[in-house]
């Protein structure tokens, strides 16, 4: 789905990290959910195949975000055709479990489409 802002319509970005941990000796060692452990991401934000700009935002496990309007609230940006990519910044032995997804919203209606991103 493409990402849109303008008179029309709002796009938000949710995040929900569900748990993360470390692999040490090729088993998983995995950190119980809800730990204060802080969840980097990088958010891409792509037009026409090209990366436009990259932010990184923090996310604490076991919570879920919602940035409203992330077009204009992380990057500045208003338009169409756009597109994110996430990526955890994770070290070499860390392990992530994460969703996330894109509403578009119809300012007039509120009525919104929801697309799972990561599962």
């Amino acid at each position: 789905m493409d990402l849109e802002e303008n008179e029309n319509f709002r796009t938000n970005l949710g995040i929900l990290v569900l748990s993360y941990g470390t692999v040490r000796d090729n088993e998983i060692a995995t950190a119980s959910p809800l730990n204060d452990n802080l969840i980097k991401f990088n958010i891409i934000l792509i037009r026409d195949g090209e990366v436009i700009d990259e932010k990184e935002i923090e996310i604490q496990e076991g919570n879920l975000i919602q940035i409203n309007n992330i077009l204009s609230t992380l990057f500045k940006k208003r338009g169409d055709g756009f597109t994110l990519k996430i990526k955890p910044i994770l070290d070499g032995s860390s392990i992530i479990k994460y969703t996330s997804y894109i509403s578009k919203v119809d300012n007039l209606t509120g009525d919104a489409v929801f697309q799972i991103l990561n599962f």
